[in-house]
C-alpha cells in the first residue's frame, strides 16, 4: 500500500467543477485498503437529426 501524500487540492478542483456544472462529488472507502471519489453531473438528452 501506498502513503498517503498531497494536500487533496486536486480533489477539492474536482469537486468544484462537479458544483459548477450543477453536480457532485462524493466518496466510498474500506478502511486501509481502498477509496472510490466520483463525480456526478447532470445531462440532457439533446434529440439529433440524420441527414443523408
Amino acid at each position: 500500500m501506498r502513503p498517503q501524500s498531497g494536500a487533496g487540492l486536486g480533489l477539492l478542483l474536482s469537486q468544484k467543477w462537479a458544483r459548477l456544472l450543477g453536480g457532485g462529488m462524493g466518496y466510498s472507502n474500506k478502511a486501509d485498503q481502498w477509496s472510490l471519489f466520483y463525480i456526478s453531473v447532470p445531462v440532457r438528452h439533446i434529440q439529433t437529426e440524420v441527414i443523408s
